[in-house]
């Protein structure tokens, strides 16, 4: 259960619960509004669109019987489908959960 502080802001250690119903909110959305053939993403909703691309990536690695964790989270979101992303104004989600996507698309020397 995520518990705001007392300052109304969700602790980090709680972004874990609220990453899952975000990804089945977007599932839900690609679902009821889709097809879409990309996602584009500003600010915080670039983090959030980087996350998608990884969860596309992860669900093409695993049919190829590979992609792990990250694969896990694409089966997840099934409806979460389309063909490129562009993010703009975009940083490196905190999550812990979003560490593992980052890393599996990150392309190689990246840091």
């Amino acid at each position: 259960r995520e518990e705001a502080s007392r300052d109304g802001a969700c602790p980090l250690a709680a972004q874990r619960c609220g990453w899952r119903r975000t990804l089945q909110a977007l599932d839900d959305a690609f679902a009821a509004h889709g097809p879409f053939d990309g996602v584009l993403g500003f600010s915080q909703g670039a983090a959030v669109a980087a996350a998608l691309a990884a969860l596309v990536s992860g669900r093409a690695s695993a049919a190829a019987g590979s992609g792990g964790e990250v694969a896990a989270e694409a089966a997840a979101a099934p409806a979460v489908r389309f063909r490129f992303v562009l993010c703009c104004g975009g940083f490196v989600g905190a999550a812990p959960e979003l560490g593992a996507l980052y890393k599996r698309s990150a392309p190689s020397g990246a840091g």
